[in-house]
Formats: structure tokens, sequence, C-alpha cells
């Protein structure tokens, strides 16, 4: 019974970690698109920190390393 506690214990840590760099990534190219339409022009930290977080996110789902 532990062991299977364990296991979802990990199971739900790494859904929350999933759902965190989800809205990160959304919050992020919100960010993006709400700078494009104002300005005409995109800050280059916010750019790569959703690159960065986009890329994190695939590596994430797929289950590699």
């Amino acid at each position: 019974m532990r062991r299977y506690r364990d296991e979802l214990v990990k199971y739900l840590k790494y859904k929350k970690h999933i759902q965190y760099v989800e809205t990160r990534c959304m919050h992020l190219r919100n960010k993006i698109c709400k700078q494009a339409v104002l300005y005409g022009d995109v800050d280059n930290v916010t750019r790569q920190l959703y690159k960065k977080y986009n890329n994190y996110l695939k590596i994430i789902r797929n289950g590699t390393k």
C-alpha cells in the first residue's frame, strides 16, 4: 500500500509541475502577443524565456531527456 501511495505522490507532483510549465508558457505567449500589438517589437528576454519553457514542455510531455 505504501508503494502505491509513493507512486501516486510522484505522479501528482509530476502533473503539478507540467501544469506550472504550461501556465508559465501561456503567460509568456500572452506577454509576447501584447508587446507585438502595442509596440511592434518584442523583448529579447521574453522571447528567449518563451522558447526555453516551450522546449522544456515538449521534453516533459514526450518523456525523453
